[in-house]
């Protein structure tokens, strides 16, 4: 299984709205495991709408988020956009040269 590094993610004002997004992502064949929709619920707004709602899609290809980002925003996003990731090269450091290291 392939690491996705890359991602698109949309600003929805209503719940519905991510909703709508997230099934027009699905029926371009985006895996729905790829897609996350996450809103804050509370007393004020009991079913998340009145709040921002995040959508992010998660993908392996610069085009596959250049088409997820379009489908967010011609799906009424407020704001949208997408990112990728770079790979860091790490080196270990055993325990004790990390710990003098600190002092």
């Amino acid at each position: 299984m392939s690491q996705k590094k890359l991602s698109a993610l949309g600003i929805f004002a209503t719940s519905g709205a991510a909703d709508g997004a997230t099934d027009a992502l699905v029926q371009r064949g985006f895996p729905a495991a790829d897609i996350t929709v996450s809103s804050p619920v509370s007393p004020a707004t009991e079913d998340g709408d009145g709040a921002a709602v995040l959508l992010t899609v998660q993908g392996n290809t610069a085009v596959e988020m250049e088409v997820a980002r379009d489908i967010i925003e011609q799906n009424g996003a407020d704001n949208a956009a997408s990112a990728g990731e770079s790979v860091i090269t790490t080196k270990r450091m055993d325990r004790q040269a990390a710990s003098e290291r600190i002092l």
